[in-house]
């Protein structure tokens, strides 16, 4: 899976629309878009930012699950 290009794809279509942000919180959305697997989260786009909110039961999940799908720096 490939979450960073699936994350740019969402900014950039999100500018195409010039939309200012855009929230997701359909959990299907939210793991293709992250892969992060638990059953309360959302991603806010902002410019070029995302970030996965979520409540305190899953925060180790979702450091765990985001981070493993981030690409290393020497992508």
């Amino acid at each position: 899976m490939n979450f960073p290009r699936r994350k740019r794809q969402a900014i950039s279509e999100a500018k195409r629309l010039k939309l200012d942000g855009l929230l997701i919180t359909h959990l299907p959305d939210v793991r293709y878009l992250s892969g992060f697997t638990g059953s309360n989260a959302a991603i806010a786009f902002k410019g070029s930012k995302a970030v996965l909110f979520t409540d305190g039961r899953y925060t180790a999940q979702a450091k765990a699950e985001v981070a493993a799908k981030r690409p290393s720096a020497n992508s």
